[in-house]
């Protein structure tokens, strides 16, 4: 630290009625004015620098502070409208999630002379899949399970114009509805816009179930043999459970504008269970990339003959679920599980058997 000790002399204004006084010949001040000394303290930088260290440093790091809330405000002013209307959006698709939800048929909410019972995973906000289970015409229930190519928006705008259309035709008019289905969507859809569709329509009387397949995963009948083992040959004495796949139909709707549909049709006995599902569930992948398969399906199944369908739906839905490893699925998944009950009003007598009906179409 230096301590400087510095003459400092200031001159006095002069008055202006007052003349300049001779400055004295030995160079002193003029007149009687003393001379003024001031105390000049001057300290080295190096002597400092490490109290300022911490307060140098407060200082940078507020700058730079200061300087990224400028560009983060800047940023929200200029992305702020993309933000209200992503969030205007997200609450859209939420609210038609809701409603594609409500749209779903309740088991508790159907007075039907079946027991059934759904599970639904979407892979967007909406999916792609479809089921439905209502009174097609009185006294006969009609069962549909489909699958719009795709995912997310595009695909359930697709999916109300396919369950409209059903809901709109009757129950007697299976191949001829898809043949209309099928050439509006090739008409007013591009290409890669397809669905595939099971469609039957069970009449409790007749206990005789007509369905369409449109190109959908064949559904599972699984059928009880203990009641009917005295009918069939010894061979089939040890045989527990029976399953049939629902196959006959047609192509997927929306590709071939002149695609020809049957109908077949299956008697149904007592206590027939139907598995339906989408291939979002057959084609669930493991870490592997390998695939669930139908193999696996047919073999979780093949033991639930006696099964309550919302059991069934369970055990299905976690199989499927610890196969993946995954926390959402890739594809939309749905699965669909009817219980045939024994209807009073219905012949007991005529053993089951499948039939094929031709198309009217």
């Amino acid at each position: 630290m230096f301590l400087t000790l510095l003459p400092f002399r200031l001159a006095r204004p002069p008055h202006p009625f007052e003349t300049k006084p001779e400055l004295p010949r030995s160079g002193g001040p003029p007149g009687n004015r003393r001379a003024a000394y001031v105390v000049e303290l001057a300290i080295p930088v190096a002597a400092v620098a490490g109290v300022f260290d911490g307060l140098r440093q407060n200082l940078v790091v507020g700058l730079i502070a200061s300087v990224g809330l400028m560009v983060a405000l800047a940023i929200i002013a200029l992305r702020a409208r993309h933000y209200v209307r992503g969030k205007y959006l997200e609450s859209e698709l939420h609210l038609a999630r809701l409603v594609q939800r409500d749209l779903q048929p309740k088991p508790h909410g159907l007075s039907l002379p079946v027991d059934f019972a759904a599970s639904v995973a979407t892979a967007d906000h909406v999916g792609g899949d479809f089921h439905d289970i209502f009174e097609a015409e009185p006294g006969k229930i009609a069962i549909v399970l489909g699958d719009v190519s795709g995912k997310g928006i595009p695909a359930a705008l697709l999916v109300s114009v396919v369950q409209g259309a059903i809901r709109s035709s009757t129950a007697s008019e299976h191949e001829y509805a898809c043949k209309r289905i099928n050439c509006m969507l090739c008409e007013r859809t591009a290409c890669e816009r397809f669905a595939t569709l099971f469609w039957g329509v069970f009449d409790p009387v007749t206990r005789i179930l007509r369905y369409m397949n449109a190109g959908h995963p064949a559904p599972f009948l699984i059928r009880q043999m203990k009641a009917h083992v005295e009918h069939e040959p010894a061979i089939l004495a040890g045989i527990e459970t029976q399953i049939i796949r629902l196959d006959e139909g047609g192509p997927v709707l929306g590709l071939l504008p002149h695609a020809h549909y049957s109908a077949g049709a299956i008697k149904i006995a007592v206590s027939d269970t139907l598995i339906l599902y989408s291939d979002g569930l057959n084609e669930t992948t493991n870490r592997n990339g390998e695939e669930i398969g139908m193999d696996r399906i047919e073999e979780l199944v093949s033991g639930t003959a006696s099964t309550a369908p919302v059991e069934i739906c369970e055990r299905l839905t976690k199989e499927v679920a610890a196969f993946s490893y995954a926390v959402a699925p890739a594809d939309d998944r749905t699965l669909l599980v009817v219980r045939f009950p024994q209807d009073r009003a219905a012949p007991t007598n005529q053993t089951p058997g499948e039939m094929n009906m031709p198309a009217v179409a």
